[in-house]
């Protein structure tokens, strides 16, 4: 058991919202690490799936059947880093070899966030299949940026502005985002990129406190997340907007903020606490149990050496006759996954003691005696 207090953990936000199967890390400095592109790609109208020049309605066809979406960590995409850019490939076939990528797109970093695209090739070696049988829509952030590729090649295009919420590096992007607090408040330290273009932006912590701010924008800012009492686990959705005359861009973040684990330890339905030395008595099942722990748990487990591994919030243990006089260290543990102080454990002596009336400890002494005495050979 510990007593309530407040943690300050330093952590971030980002976002990573990907179009298709997946998205890559860029561990470059000055190119954020959390920007997602990809290719919506669709049928001409006419058009048939396959290998093979199969004509649709050609390069200025319409719309026709969504096709799959391509984007970084796709098999069918491929990611180069340059000094100054990133060249992204991909293959419209399918087929998953990069020598024959259908579309290239060189794209152009500037304070961290993408800021122009060139459009380096439109159609794949051998085939006419993008220029006639596919439409690419190329997106940023999961924003149209470059609507029907095909119609921009050897162009050079600046990107919408777009703004970030960042979360920490150590957390996947697949991985829901927990942290762990102390009592029942977390401080939460936000890191932000935004486009200098904007005039203004608007948080949206999503505990009903909102921020509005002008330029110069803060980089970093902490906020502090609350859980009522009786509240284990809460899940806020964070959002941010970014306005000028021309524009608008949001992003999104969410964070789950967990109650931190308080390992409560009962022995035969006694409160017990870290340090204390328990009498057991020898041939008695001794229940013990973590029901009472507070906070989010996800995982419990109980420890004797020799004597005792057991996971769950419940276990028991039998002491015999030869343990009687012995001490032994008992430690439960408390735990989750979540970020910050994710654990908490006790430990308490369990001293065995014969029953009550039980001659036990007399007849040990006993057998010793007898044991010293008897002769050698």
């Amino acid at each position: 058991m510990k007593s309530p207090g407040t943690v300050v953990l330093a952590v971030a936000l980002a976002s990573a919202c990907c179009l298709g199967t997946g998205w890559t890390s860029l561990a470059r400095a000055g190119y954020i690490d959390y920007v997602s592109w990809g290719f919506d790609v669709y049928l001409q109208k006419g058009a048939i799936e396959g290998n093979g020049n199969v004509n649709g309605a050609g390069i200025n066809g319409p719309y026709g059947e969504f096709v799959r979406s391509i984007a970084p960590g796709s098999p069918l995409a491929h990611v180069t880093q340059y000094p100054d850019h990133i060249r992204f490939e991909a293959d419209d076939c399918a087929v998953g070899v990069m020598g024959d990528a259908d579309i290239c797109a060189d794209i152009y970093f500037k304070e961290g966030l993408p800021s122009k695209v060139k459009v380096v090739r439109a159609s794949g070696a051998g085939t006419h299949s993008a220029m006639w049988r596919y439409i690419y829509d190329f997106k940023v952030d999961g924003k149209l940026a470059v609507p029907r590729w095909q119609t921009h090649y050897g162009e050079t295009i600046d990107l919408p502005p777009l703004i970030f919420l960042r979360r920490p590096s150590t957390v996947p992007q697949w991985q829901t985002w927990r942290v762990n607090t102390q009592g029942n408040t977390a401080n939460v330290d936000l890191t932000i990129s935004v486009d200098l273009s904007f005039d203004s932006v608007t948080l949206d912590f999503g505990d009903g406190e909102i921020a509005n701010f002008a330029r110069p924008f803060p980089a970093t800012l902490t906020h502090s997340y609350t859980l009522p009492p009786g509240t284990n686990k809460s899940r806020f959705n964070l959002t941010a907007l970014a306005c000028n005359p021309d524009f608008t861009a949001n992003d999104e973040e969410s964070v789950t903020v967990l109650r931190g684990p308080d390992a409560v330890l009962r022995i035969d339905g006694s409160s017990v606490f870290g340090g204390d030395t328990m009498q057991v008595e020898a041939g008695h099942l001794v229940l013990l149990s973590l029901a009472d722990s507070q906070g989010y748990i996800e995982s419990a487990t109980f420890s004797i050496s020799g004597k005792l591994d057991s996971r769950g919030q419940y276990a028991a243990v039998l002491f015999g006759e030869w343990d009687i006089g012995q001490t032994y260290p008992l430690t439960v543990t408390v735990s989750n996954t979540g970020m910050g102080v994710n654990s908490d454990s006790m430990t308490v002596n369990l001293l065995v003691v014969p029953e009550p009336g039980s001659l036990g400890l007399l007849g040990l002494a006993a057998c010793c005696l007898v044991r010293k005495l008897r002769p050698a050979g």
